[in-house]
């Protein structure tokens, strides 16, 4: 639990150039939240 309450870190893995990962924070979740489906995002490169 956290000061917001109960939810989900939301992290995702990114692939860096050298080829190492990092994990990368978008934030909190709040339990409950009613959010919008994820989009794919074309790849680069």
């Amino acid at each position: 639990m956290t000061e917001g309450g109960a939810g989900y870190w939301l992290l995702r893995p990114l692939r860096r150039d050298d080829g190492s990962v990092v994990l990368v924070n978008l934030g909190f979740v709040p339990e409950g939240a009613q959010l919008p489906p994820p989009t794919a995002e074309p790849a680069q490169g």
